[in-house]
């Protein structure tokens, strides 16, 4: 049943395919392209379970690819063939405008396929009937399509862009493998995954990191090293009034400085060859950015770089459909008036301030009453020239939370007596409904700035109580890191977090619009200044070695909400990375704060909490766990 072993789908289409007019300037003869042979030959590859194409749209060729392995498959090993499309309307135009001109054009596929004037020819838009089996057409929108009789050939086309779900049954690309299971247990089964990319998480990146994750690696035409072309390499030059000239762009080599024209980039590129980054592991991966086609000019694709600066939209366009690479900017309107609006509840968390003007001291704030759904308690610090910021936040299952204190301790950082406030604060008793103290298990203190070394001190003096100095690092870091590293005060301890990553979870989170896990919630007595620091920043695009990142930029002067917010969740998974447990924690606090839990009075709480005692829950008398000092 396999296709011929000394045929390659590059082979049929170079012997067989016809471009047709309805895409090309008049019917011309298919000639593979370098970067484009092996993609092919992997399709019939036994040990290739689906191959992977995430590349630029319209220069590179990747959607004639799956007409050509659709093309020698009914010529050469006929089949049950799907090719799924992002909505049913777009799996009709590709049956009309790709697949029909294709058989039209292909004299290998004539006689092959039921005519369409015949009234029961089984040829129809979605459906058509081959010698040996049928090529059915699919939208990812419809779990009709879905949810039929078994394939060997799946051709998805453009998966980036599939809704997350086929109407209610699920993952439609998901829905669609199950449909080769068949064929999968025999290891008969063929995938194509063809497309540019969308938004990062996607159902291509996921595809993408399964993969072995090959890149075309070409050779400088003067130092003769080898690498893949990336855009940050891309250079043209300004004229005399400082305007940008894009048709003067070239690529220069990083390792020798020599620029390239486009004819120097053609030769160069047509001399590459694929080379994977990744094991492999059954799936083959593909990455092809316009600039490393052939044909591509410089010049044009410098002018859509500049013409889309400051427009988002415009700008992702470029990043998906030129270079290939996956979006997930937020947006770019500040939406903090509405979050001040519509998230706030009244649960009893407050805002206040100690010291400046108000002269207020700590004794008279406010204390919350602790939500019996959460389990921890984490706080976090932020250190300003004339003041501390803090916020405590509270965490359920699921990580939902809850803001419970956000307090300005006005005065000196340099001061111990500032430092003393803070610990205080730290440390006053918070009591659920029930009496049942809730202390603080960990903080995070930010060391940055013109305070270091006092902070440092303040959380090495406090290590056991889980009060850890941080440094904020940007980029695509884990939260929290695998071990500490050293300050150059008597080497006492500092925890790099990526504070990137920490934001960038934020913000996904205040997304979440129901209440359950991830979600955060706020209380009424924070004020519009709040929010619109917690939308302070936000994230734009920079692409380097071909590759788009994302830096945080501010959007206002001050933000520290957003700090404060990134360094407790990072204080959270601080806990979890020494091995704490949300869900077991939840079990044994729930008979606690239940109707058949104990009542523990606050005098007694805080008199078990000050020895060290059974009154902070989980506590009893282990030092250093769940609420020990």
């Amino acid at each position: 049943m396999a296709p011929p072993a000394d045929v390659s789908v590059a082979e049929w289409a170079d012997e067989n395919r016809f471009l047709s007019p309805e895409a090309n300037v008049g019917r011309v003869k298919w000639r593979t392209r370098p970067y484009q042979r092996e993609p092919m030959e992997t399709c019939w590859d036994p040990k290739v379970r689906d191959t992977v194409l995430i590349w630029a749209s319209q220069v590179a060729g990747k959607s004639e690819i799956g007409l050509n392995l659709i093309g020698a498959q009914i010529d050469l090993d006929p089949g049950p063939i799907m090719v799924m499309a992002e909505t049913v309307e777009k799996a009709a135009a590709y049956s009309q405008d790709r697949f029909d001109p294709m058989v039209r054009d292909t004299p290998a596929l004539v006689g092959k396929i039921a005519d369409r004037k015949s009234r029961d020819s089984g040829n129809t838009i979605g459906h058509k009937k081959i010698l040996g089996g049928h090529v059915t057409f699919v939208g990812a929108n419809s779990p009709v399509g879905l949810s039929m009789r078994p394939i060997r050939v799946l051709v998805r086309d453009e998966v980036a862009a599939y809704p997350k779900s086929a109407g209610k049954e699920g993952n439609p690309a998901i829905l669609a493998d199950r449909r080769l299971a068949t064929y999968d247990a025999i290891g008969n089964s063929v995938r194509l995954d063809v497309t540019s990319p969308r938004v990062r998480g996607d159902y291509s990146e996921t595809l993408w990191l399964k993969s072995d994750q090959r890149r075309w690696i070409v050779p400088c035409p003067e130092c003769r090293d080898r690498t893949y072309l990336k855009w940050n390499q891309v250079q043209w030059d300004k004229d005399t009034d400082g305007k940008h000239v894009p048709a003067t762009a070239m690529y220069v080599c990083e390792f020798c400085g020599v620029p390239w024209s486009d004819l120097h980039r053609d030769r160069a590129i047509r001399k590459g060859e694929w080379v994977a980054s990744m094991p492999f592991d059954g799936v083959a991966g593909f990455h092809l950015p316009a600039h490393s086609a052939l044909g591509v000019k410089l010049g044009e694709l410098a002018g859509e770089w500049l013409d889309a600066q400051g427009k988002n939209e415009d700008l992702q366009v470029f990043v998906n459909t030129r270079l290939a690479e996956w979006w997930d900017g937020p947006p770019d309107e500040d939406d903090s008036d509405d979050l001040y609006r519509t998230r706030r509840e009244a649960y009893g968390g407050f805002a206040y301030e100690i010291g400046g003007e108000s002269e207020a001291d700590l004794g008279a704030a406010p204390v919350p009453t602790i939500p019996d759904s959460i389990v921890w308690l984490t706080a976090s610090v932020d250190i300003q020239g004339n003041r501390l910021e803090a916020l405590l936040d509270g965490w359920g299952l699921g990580e939902e939370s809850w803001t419970l204190e956000h307090v300005i301790l006005w005065g000196d950082p340099s001061s111990d007596d500032l430092w003393d406030i803070l610990d205080e604060w730290l440390l006053r008793p918070r009591y659920y409904e029930n009496g049942l103290l809730a202390e603080v298990q960990a903080t995070c203190v930010d060391t940055g700035g013109h305070f270091t070394e006092q902070a440092v001190n303040f959380c090495a003096e406090r290590m056991g109580r889980r009060v850890w100095g941080i440094v904020g690092k940007a980029g695509p870091k884990p939260v929290w890191p695998r071990r500490p590293g050293k300050s150059k005060y008597g080497g006492k301890p500092i925890f790099p977090i990526g504070v990137d990553t920490a934001k960038e979870t934020i913000y996904k989170r205040l997304e979440i619009e129901e209440h359950g896990p991830g979600y955060i919630h706020f209380p009424l007595g924070l004020d519009e200044e709040f929010f619109k620091q917690l939308r302070g920043e936000r994230r734009v695009p920079r692409v380097r070695g071909g590759v788009t990142s994302w830096a945080w930029i501010k959007r206002r002067d001050r933000q520290e909400a957003l700090d404060l917010k990134a360094y407790s969740y990072a204080a959270l998974r601080g806990l979890v990375a020494r091995g704490f447990d949300l869900a077991r924690d939840a079990a044994r606090l729930a008979p606690m704060i239940g109707r058949e839990g104990s009542k523990v009075t606050p005098a007694q709480a805080e008199r078990d909490a000050r020895r060290g005692g059974s009154g902070g829950w989980l506590g009893g008398r282990r030092r250093g766990w769940l609420g020990g000092r």
